[in-house]
């Protein structure tokens, strides 16, 4: 069947261009040069630096103007000190610029400009400037501190192709026989690191001065440049470092401790997962949850059994503490609480929602659950109901908070409690052993604070303060009463 060529063109308007007195042409794409790039044309002895250039054509400035008499041939093109070509020029206008100088443009006769060399060659020379740049950085970094990595790094090559020729023996057939061994290798590469690794780490930050945040940071790029092909192969350190959701420490870096269970896509990144949710910081997050959870159950205890407790968790993430008292409702011979969660992670609360509910629909309570969007500084804008709540609580947040900012929270939660219910905030200890292995190494930074510390920053909000910790006694938890 034919078409006529209106029916093919039906759908569409056909729009004549007016080009006025200017025919229409198709124009090289004019290439500017950068600042802090070298490019120059010589010509006659005299050395002009390049404007813009195109395949066609180059604009060149000066402090005098061209005379069209001159000779324009032989002129050579020089970027990055690299000698293009030589090429012969036609002079085509120039005018005087507002900052003095003359742009003079030519046109190219004969072979054009290679573009796509000067292309290569600017690349090339950002990956020259940008390793320049590196070294020179570099040489601010302790002596030591560079020895001890490299040496460091010369042990986990060496372990890690030991570990990789183990995996390709193993039979893969027989899963259980498989997780089996896997479960055993994985728990004694991951003593062994840190019989040899973390002491080979924690003298890396001898002598280091707590205060110098640049050096610091100079250590930590250092570290991750020389150690990233290594050691951020497994979940727990590659999401400790990267931080997809632009943060340490969010939900599912908290599950992935909670898990409690080697994870990777090889033996070798299983070993070196294990090896970080088996430090003492790792297992008191967990110690945390289950001293949470605890607090909880006290709450209950004096809270009269005809009221409904009320409960706000600040920073809520997973909320593994509350998923632990759900899970064991029957306890609670059926008494009515809300829980209340609050996170600035949209995430973190979806996924606390939907792991609740799950446990919940399998439980008979009498729980409400609600759950907020909201950062720690809408509550120290807008403050919260005073006096709403039996027990407020919070881990893992103010760690990241100056003096003053803890104290503005500290102040607005603490008004939100009620005659005889409590505060509590969780802040891990400056004697965590881990301290410099997840600054340095998992760009982890932490606000450690003492039992001294918590009371000069809590002491002045009208309740009786009691400093207390998990069984690692690497989280301490001011616990502040307020008096009826």
């Amino acid at each position: 069947m034919s078409m006529s060529s209106d029916s093919i063109h039906e759908n569409f308007i056909v729009k004549q261009i007016d080009y006025g007195d200017r025919k229409p042409v198709v124009r090289q794409d004019r290439i500017p040069t950068y600042d802090g790039e070298v490019c120059y044309v010589y010509l006659n002895g005299k050395k002009y630096d390049v404007i813009n250039y195109s395949v066609f054509g180059v604009a060149l400035s000066s402090p005098e103007p061209f005379d069209p008499d001159e000779s324009t041939k032989g002129a050579q093109f020089f970027f990055e000190d690299f000698e293009i070509g030589i090429f012969n020029l036609r002079f085509i206008r120039q005018k005087q610029m507002e900052s003095g100088q003359y742009y003079i443009a030519f046109a190219i006769i004969g072979e054009s400009i290679k573009t796509q060399v000067i292309d290569l060659l600017r690349h090339t020379s950002t990956i020259i400037k940008n390793y320049k740049k590196m070294i020179a950085s570099e040489k601010k970094v302790p002596y030591t501190f560079r020895c001890k990595v490299y040496e460091a790094k010369e042990w986990l090559l060496s372990l890690k192709q030991e570990v990789d020729d183990l995996e390709k023996l193993l039979d893969k057939s027989d899963r259980s026989q498989l997780e089996l061994i896997e479960n055993t290798v994985t728990q004694v590469i991951a003593d062994h690191l840190n019989q040899i690794f973390t002491p080979i780490f924690l003298d890396t930050v001898l002598g280091f001065d707590v205060n110098d945040q640049e050096s610091i940071r100079l250590c930590v790029k250092f570290f991750h440049r020389r150690m990233r092909s290594l050691i951020y192969e497994d979940p727990f350190t590659s999401r400790s470092y990267y931080k997809p959701l632009g943060y340490a420490g969010d939900y599912e870096t908290m599950n992935l401790i909670y898990r409690n269970e080697a994870a990777g896509n090889s033996l070798f990144a299983k070993c070196l997962h294990y090896y970080w949710i088996k430090k003492p910081a790792a297992q008191a997050v967990r110690n945390r949850a289950e001293y949470l959870a605890e607090k909880i159950a006290e709450t209950f205890e004096s809270v009269p059994s005809e009221r409904t407790a009320k409960f706000l968790t600040v920073a809520s993430g997973p909320a593994f503490e509350v998923q632990r008292i759900i899970s064991e409702v029957k306890k609670y011979n059926l008494r009515k609480a809300e829980f209340h969660f609050l996170d600035q992670d949209l995430n973190a609360l979806k996924y606390a929602q939907r792991k609740m509910y799950e446990i919940s629909s399998q439980e008979d309570t009498n729980f409400i659950l609600e759950f907020h969007n909201l950062a720690i500084k809408n509550i120290i804008q807008d403050g919260l109901y005073s006096n709403s709540c039996d027990l407020i609580y919070t881990a893992g947040l103010f760690d990241y908070f100056s003096d003053r900012i803890a104290k503005m929270a500290g102040k607005c939660l603490y008004k939100a409690v009620k005659p005889g219910g409590r505060l509590i905030i969780g802040n891990f200890d400056n004697r965590n052993p881990a301290a410099w292995e997840m600054r340095i190494a998992l760009d982890w930074d932490l606000i450690h604070r003492s039992a001294e510390d918590l009371h000069e920053l809590f002491g002045d909000l009208g309740g009786t303060i009691e400093i207390e910790n998990e069984e690692e006694q690497i989280n301490l938890f001011c616990v502040i009463s307020k008096p009826y």
